[in-house]
């Protein structure tokens, strides 16, 4: 009889496609956590850098740890002041973020000295700019009237008359020959009395909510130098010293340092860090590559992120006050 053919080999079951690793592997997990942790700590490093622009970030960062309640003032496109919580701000950027003792609006005692007060605004103080520097503010409530009126209206009318005074030299400047040094002197001219103009505007309309403020340096620092106003306090900081001031700065950018290494484990501040602070680290990361020579750069230049924050124009700012001085 002939041979019955060979059966065919019995069917396989075809592969089962291959599936993406659990994201809550306590192994992965752990591993994610570590590199949010070594990232945090990159960051803490730049922290302590002078110069290096700090966001309201450090302020929360700062104010948890002291206990403060922190508010944001804020002028609109129409000048209006607007006053909200630090963390209402925060809020809407990282809604499921939860900072413990975080309060709103509704909770501050606008008398006390643990409510602190930060101006997010122009560095040179227009309506339209880009928010890139901060300086401190004080509540009426804070003040006694004496202070709180030389701060406002003292203030003001003395920067008008130095406005009035530099529209003078100006005026006299556009009616002498004109030379390239002359030029150069009536633009500086124009821009400090744009500046100053400004200034004084954002003090009437801050005065119309019962808010004070004081300058800081727009030198990169001005989140540190509003910090340590808040801090210490103004008695203080009107009566130091240049170089006993940029001590002090130096050592509140420390604290700040190791304040964010002391919170790199803790959850809710690896989420602001990555919702706030990572893009600014990386954007960091990428310059530093793009300011490598070719030949030792290790990895390929990218197309530098777009920061949350827009990058501060505050050097100008400080080299048009340098030249303006006295």
């Amino acid at each position: 009889e002939d041979a019955l053919p060979p059966l065919p080999p019995p069917l396989q079951p075809p592969p089962l496609p291959e599936q993406p690793p659990d994201p809550f592997v306590p192994g992965r997990v752990k591993e994610e956590q570590m590199d949010v942790e070594a990232q945090i700590e990159k960051y803490a490093e730049l922290v302590g850098q002078n110069g290096f622009y700090l966001d309201v970030t450090e302020a929360i960062l700062f104010g948890e740890d002291d206990q403060k309640h922190l508010a944001l003032a804020l002028q609109n496109r129409d000048s209006e002041i607007e006053i909200i919580s630090v963390y209402e701000h925060i809020n809407h950027i990282v809604p499921a973020l939860e900072i413990e003792g975080a309060h709103g609006m509704g909770d501050f005692d606008f008398s006390s000295p643990h409510t602190w007060l930060l101006l997010c605004v122009n560095a040179l103080f227009e309506v339209e700019g880009p928010k890139n520097h901060y300086v401190p503010g004080f509540f009426r409530e804070q003040l006694n009237q004496k202070e709180y009126l030389k701060l406002t209206q003292e203030t003001w009318e003395a920067e008008e008359k130095k406005i009035a005074e530099l529209q003078r030299a100006l005026t006299k400047l556009e009616m002498e020959p004109k030379g390239k040094n002359s030029l150069v002197h009536i633009s500086e001219l124009k821009d400090k009395i744009k500046e100053l103009t400004n200034v004084v505007q954002l003090r009437r309309k801050c005065d119309e909510k019962g808010v004070a403020f004081v300058l800081v340096p727009a030198d990169g620092n001005c989140m540190v130098w509003s910090i340590r106003t808040l801090m210490m306090g103004l008695p203080h900081c009107s009566k130091s010293s240049q170089k006993t001031a940029n001590k002090e700065q130096k050592q509140f950018r420390h604290m700040l340092k190791n304040l964010w290494i002391a919170k790199k484990s803790e959850s809710a501040w690896q989420l602001l860090f990555q919702a706030l602070c990572l893009e600014v680290l990386q954007g960091h990361q990428t310059d530093q590559d793009l300011a490598t020579p070719e030949k030792q750069c290790k990895r390929k230049p990218q197309t530098p992120l777009n920061l949350l924050t827009p990058p501060p124009v505050e050097d100008e700012a400080r080299k048009k006050r340098k030249l303006l001085r006295g």
